[in-house]
This record gives C-alpha cells, structure tokens and sequence, in this order.
C-alpha cells in the first residue's frame, strides 16, 4: 500500500487519486488526504488496510464491510461523509469527503480555534459522537488525528474504519483531545475551570464517567452554563510569545511613560476622526444600499432527484450559481441524479449564491451478474460494466467448451460492493486433468486429477480433517491433519476412474465422490 501506487492504475478501486498528504494512522489504517483528478478538485480522506492485518488481527472482511455500510448511513455536520468504499486484491478500502478541511496536526497553534470557538467545536464533535451512539456505531480510535478543522469548525473522521469499542471509550478519548488542545490555551496561574475538570475526570476515569456521547454532551452544556463555565472560555485565548511576555515584564521609565501617555493621546485623537469618517461613510453607503438596492432573496429550488445538466438550469434559472461538484454512492438515488445540494431546498438565499450540488454515483453494491455458461471475455466484459472484476479460479474437466465459466463465486443475484472479485472456474474441456499411463500389465490407463476444498466449520476449537481414498470398501488415508473454524483447507486428490474420495471432520462423513 505504498501511496505512490495510489496515482496511478493501483487495482484497489482507488486509481486516479493525487495524494496530497499522509496523515497518522488511525488504528490498522493507513490514510492519506487525497484528490480525485476525475471529479476536479473533490478532496477526500483515503484509509486503507490489509485484509491479511485484519486477519490477523481476528477481524473478519465482511464485518469491516458492514460498518462501512452503516457508517455511510450517519450523517452529522460534526462527521466527515463516508462517500465510498471497497476491497480488491487483498485491500480494503474506505473514502471520506473532506472538503476544505485540514488535518489538525497539519494546522499552526493560531490557526487553531480558541476561547468560545474551540469550546462549541468540542461540544460539536462529542454531539456528533452522541448520534453515532444512537445509531449503534462507536469510533474506537478518537485521537487529535482523527480530527479536521474547516473554518475553524471541528470535524471527526474515521468512524467507518473503529473497532466497534464501548461508547464510553470514545468519550474518554474525546476528552483527552480536548484538554489537548485547551492546555496550551489555559493560564496556569488561574484555577482550573469546572469544564477543564469534568474533562480531567472523565479522562482519568475518576469520579462520574458518560455511558455515550449523548451523556457527555448534556453534562457539558450544563457546566458551560454556569457563570464559571463561561468565564473559563472567555479565558481560554491564544498565549502571548516570550518577547510579548518579556516586555509586559519591563519596568517603564519616566521617558517611556510619557511616549506611551504621547501615544495615546495621538490613538485616542484618530480613533475620534476615523470613527466620524466611518459614520459618515456608513451613511454614504447605507443611503446608496437603500437607492440600488440588495440582491434579492430567492429560495433554493428542489433539483434532487434531476440529471445534473438539468439541475444547473434549474438553478440558473433561479438566479443561482452552482458551486462544488461532488459524487458519492447513494442506494436510494439513480445514478447521474442529484442526491442533495448544500443549502437545501427552500432555504432563503440571496441571489448569486453558490450552492454545492452531490451527484449520486448510484448504489454502492451491485446486483451480481450470471456468467454462467459465457465465455471468459464476455463475462469479464459483464462483471467490469458492473464495477466487479473477473478473478480465475483454475480449470476443471467439463463437458463445456474450452474457456467457458462453469461456476462463479459470489453467485449470480447476489449483492456485492463494487470493486468486489468473482471468482470464477472455466471448463478445460473433456479430457482436463485426464493424464494417460501405462499400468503394469502394459495396458493403458486413464489417471484422473481433482482438487477438493474444505472449510471447517463453527464448533470445536480444534477439529480434525482426515481424506481417504481407494477402491472398493479399503481405503487408505491421504491426509489427516487437525484444523481451526473458518480454515480452508486446498487438496489435490489423483487416481485411476472409480476411485472413491470420502472427507471427515471429527469422525462424520461431510463430502464423498468418485472420480
């Protein structure tokens, strides 16, 4: 997953993508903020992990699949948006719009919010966390480099790539971010406020801990809303630098008292003349606003549901422009129509505004094809219309012509996210895996080939798997190992026609054939 690959053809359902920047990772997963050069400048938070890290890790894919799904159905303004997401070749991957929004570790400590603003973003983000809770999702990995900054709004991203943790987990992380960032905000010589030790509470765990976001974020508010809550934001600002601090400490001189005296004395005398110069200026302009008049106030039109060209006359129409373009997938919106447009329909704007137009990309999952009975190329050609790619699974001996599928995996009518392999065999033809040799009477006789595949089963931690082979009633023992739930077990099975093959798991029969 080397992030150079992700510029070009990468085969992970994410080519065409200019990376930007590589960002901390956020549990198992890789990101990096990403351009999609297809869609102009639309920027996106890439995550990506290794099925074999999930594995490993006792994760199963379709599980990470499923949160993606459910993820992408909950939206917040304190959330980034799940757009997409998928697996191919051993990769899953999930994307995120981001927007304008920055990593916060990418950000300055001014370019940081303080005071009133910092303190609404952490309540923002721990709302947003609520509403996740409420709809069974949890982050499990809340740090700072989760966390975005757009306009000095907090944004959290990462909630379709968490472990499935306790909510409670993701409040004492949410509160570990903000002491933070309010740390080097706070003057060490004043008391610690009623928010900076509900914080240090719930961070430590001593004392009264939320169950969920939707706990911790009214137990805020109530603090925020005593008098010592707010003088604790208001003190909450950006530090002086030491040379601002060394000369607040300098003992002024009698010359210096009076250049300062001089000094404010020459403000105070521009301050009168700039601010009748303003007045005045502000009647100029207000009696020449009234004359001309503002731009209109017009309600936004409901485009959802159009094809975007018929959208921006729709729009036009209306005196308004249209603004960033996006595509996301949306199950319940036709491909190539308007899924939603940002301010929404019927809100009152002004005449020229920009509004941000999201083109549905269709479905994020696919009715799977037959391919059945095709020959390979056409069924590659099928399956690649879909977004689903053609993998082959070997040949087998058939009655079929050479090259045509014989099984397919997922089966055809199921649903699968695009990017998704079908595996596929193809018939070898009548004699496949048919090798001719001379028996020891001279004659000549037919050896036949056959792979079997088992997959234990849910139960016993450990279960053994024997294959015996033969003919007639004795037959001898091939393989014969012991195995976890959920291995798949490859074997490649040979003899002359008629030879029976018998599969047991922990002494019962779940397979038999002749070859």
């Amino acid at each position: 997953m080397d992030p150079t690959i992700l510029s070009g053809d990468s085969g992970h359902g994410v080519s065409g993508m200019e990376v930007v920047r590589e960002l901390t990772r956020v549990g198992r997963w890789r990101r990096w903020i990403v351009v999609d050069r297809q869609a102009g400048t639309r920027r996106l938070l890439l995550s990506m992990v290794g099925e074999d890290e999930l594995a490993a890790a006792g994760v199963e894919a379709e599980d990470v699949a499923t949160r993606a799904r459910q993820a992408q159905a909950v939206v917040h303004p304190g959330l980034t948006r799940v757009a997409e997401w998928g697996s191919s070749k051993g990769v899953f991957w999930v994307m995120e719009e981001v927007g304008e929004a920055e990593p916060l570790a990418a950000l300055s400590p001014e370019e940081v919010p303080a005071g009133k603003p910092l303190v609404a973003g952490l309540v923002h983000l721990v709302e947003a966390l609520g509403h996740a809770h409420a709809q069974g999702l949890s982050h499990g990995h809340l740090s700072a480099g989760a966390v975005l900054v757009e306009r000095g709004t907090l944004r959290l991203s990462g909630l379709a790539t968490g472990d499935g943790s306790a909510p409670d987990q993701d409040v004492v992380g949410w509160a570990r971010v903000a002491l933070e960032l309010m740390a080097p905000l706070s003057d060490p010589r004043h008391q610690t406020g009623p928010l900076a030790a509900l914080l240090s509470q719930t961070a430590s765990g001593a004392g009264w801990v939320p169950g969920d976001g939707r706990q911790m974020a009214d137990k805020a508010h109530e603090v925020l809303g005593t008098d010592a809550g707010q003088a604790e934001v208001a003190a909450l600002r950006h530090r002086r630098t030491t040379d601002e601090d060394e000369d607040a400490r300098e003992t002024p001189t009698m010359w210096s008292r009076f250049l300062r005296a001089m000094k404010a004395s020459l403000v105070g005398l521009a301050g009168t003349v700039l601010t009748v110069g303003l007045l005045a200026g502000a009647a100029v302009g207000g009696m020449y606003y009234a004359l001309e008049g503002a731009p209109a106030e017009v309600g936004v039109p409901n485009v959802l549901g159009m094809k975007y060209d018929d959208a921006v006359a729709a729009l036009e129409e209306s005196c308004l422009e249209v603004g960033t373009l996006s595509r996301a997938y949306r199950d319940d919106v036709e491909a190539g129509t308007v899924a939603a447009t940002n301010p929404p329909p019927a809100m009152q704007v002004r005449e020229g505004r920009k509004i941000a137009v999201v083109v549905s990309r269709g479905s994020a999952e696919v009715k799977v094809a037959r391919v059945v009975g095709l020959q390979v190329s056409e069924a590659e050609k099928i399956l690649d219309k879909l977004g689903l790619i053609l993998r082959k699974d070997g040949q087998r001996r058939s009655k079929a012509p050479v090259g045509e599928v014989v099984t397919q995996r997922p089966a055809a009518a199921s649903r699968a996210a695009r990017g998704t392999e079908v595996a596929v065999v193809l018939s070898g033809g009548d004699d496949y895996g048919i090798l001719r040799v001379e028996g020891d009477d001279g004659e000549e006789q037919q050896m036949l080939f056959r792979t079997i595949e088992v997959v234990i089963p849910q139960g016993e931690a450990i279960q053994r798997v024997r294959v015996a082979q033969g003919q007639g009633e004795e037959l001898e023992s091939a393989y014969d190992r012991p195995h976890r739930p959920g291995d798949r077990v490859s074997l490649d099975v040979h003899g002359v026609p008629g030879t029976r093959i018998e599969v047991r798991i922990e002494d019962d029969v779940v397979y038999k054939t002749q070859l």
